[in-house]
């Protein structure tokens, strides 16, 4: 038995597909075989290369030179690529063989196996060590592909695809092969969401649509337009995030254009079902401007037109008799005079529309003031979450008055 060693640059090439064609096609099959073999034969000689063997629809080679065994791969695939075309894939490693009876062995036979089972019809892949034979060869174009886990090879190597005119590259995230598989690490819930930036984009997604809100909210003021249109676009906002959520959450596939059937239901039926409710919740509100001009004859009889803020954009809210400190019959008309006054101040604005509630005179005279349980029942019809009302204090000629902002629906003081 006769053995030696020597570094060599080992080519592998297989007919893709071949077992497939041969059932479906034997002619044809048989046809790229016997091309397949003539160009091996043909281009490996010019290139002083060897044919170790011929195994069914693959081939083994070596060579003494890696630039010989990538120019030649490289021939190979042009005689391949011209009619008739034969889909053929090509790898190389260097490395050291053993040869034993006309035949070789070794990792570098074993690499190079391996580096080819990743190629694509029309490419020619090669390890890292080949590359670095030829990396000072401007006639080789190449494409880092990246480094990869081999099976039954301790180390990962680095593969790169020849990318010269006419040559096939494999894409990166395709790429199979004789690999290690992948170690699954079981990700939660939230791990997966937050992998996918599903938080983050929410996050950002609501920061923006509340600057663009405050943003809306303010034009819609200066240009005197409803404000239903700032309630519908918050609504609008929060009703499309099922939608926004099932598309970050697939959003590679769905930007393929690869929607599932649940997701061609929901996206249209989310759509619909905002669309309504809007249309229920803001069917009878005033969508136009907030004001109107009102024409009428004044004490003069002259005819005059005002812009008149709309009742329903007004703000209204409840004032109540303040009460004293300490009780005086003299002195009780002050808290209905203070409310009146505060009222009439309040209602020059024309955003404003306060209503005064004055205690009945039988309450009056027996000192009864409003509960708090009483204001927060009448102010329930206002549009404002607040009402307004207070207390005085008589000192000889003078006297205090403290006015309360307070929470409608707990009575707490707002502001003082």
């Amino acid at each position: 038995m006769s053995k030696n060693r020597k570094l060599a640059a080992v080519l592998f090439a297989d007919i893709v597909g071949y077992t497939a064609t041969m059932q479906t096609d034997e002619p044809q099959a048989l046809r790229n075989l016997k091309k397949f073999k003539s160009s091996l034969e043909s281009q490996v000689a010019k290139r002083q290369g060897k044919i170790i063997q011929f195994y069914g629809d693959g081939c083994l080679c070596i060579f003494n030179s890696s630039v010989d065994a990538v120019a030649c791969a490289r021939s190979l695939q042009a005689d391949f690529l011209s009619e008739p075309k034969v889909p053929v894939r090509i790898g190389l490693h260097a490395g050291e063989v053993v040869f034993r009876d006309d035949n070789v062995f070794g990792d570098a036979v074993n690499i190079a196996s391996r580096v080819e089972s990743m190629g694509i019809p029309g490419s020619v892949l090669l390890s890292s060590n080949v590359r670095n034979q030829i990396k000072n060869q401007p006639d080789f174009a190449l494409t880092n592909l990246g480094k990869f886990e081999f099976k039954n090879v301790q180390e990962g190597i680095s593969v790169y695809a020849l990318a010269n005119e006419g040559l096939a590259v494999p894409k990166k995230e395709e790429i199979t092969g004789k690999l290690k598989p992948k170690k699954v690490v079981k990700e939660s819930f939230f791990q997966s969401l937050w992998a996918k930036r599903i938080p983050q984009i929410l996050v950002t997604y609501l920061l923006m649509a509340w600057i663009v809100l405050q943003l809306f909210d303010w034009a819609l003021q200066q240009f005197g337009i409803s404000p239903h249109w700032a309630q519908i676009f918050f609504i609008t906002v929060l009703g499309i995030i099922p939608s926004l959520l099932v598309y970050l959450n697939n959003r590679e596939r769905i930007q393929k254009g690869q929607l599932r059937l649940g997701e061609k239901i929901l996206f249209p039926s989310n759509l619909a079902l905002l669309g309504m409710a809007l249309f229920f919740m803001f069917r009878t509100a005033d969508l136009g401007a907030t004001s109107m001009d009102v024409t009428f004859t004044n004490a003069d009889g002259i005819e005059v037109t005002e812009t008149v803020i709309k009742a329903e954009f007004k703000k209204r809210f409840p004032v109540f008799q303040f009460d004293p400190i300490e009780a005086d019959s003299a002195t009780a008309w002050l808290g209905s005079a203070i409310a009146m006054a505060i009222t009439e101040k309040l209602a020059i604005n024309k955003h404003l529309s306060p209503k005064i509630y004055l205690l009945p005179a039988n309450r009056i005279n027996k000192e009864e003031a409003y509960t708090t349980v009483e204001k927060i029942n009448f102010s329930e019809v206002w549009n404002q979450d607040y009402y307004i009302d207070g207390a005085y204090q008589v000192n000889g000629n003078e006297f205090v008055v403290t006015p309360m902002i307070k929470n409608k629906k707990t009575g707490k003081v707002i502001q003082q």
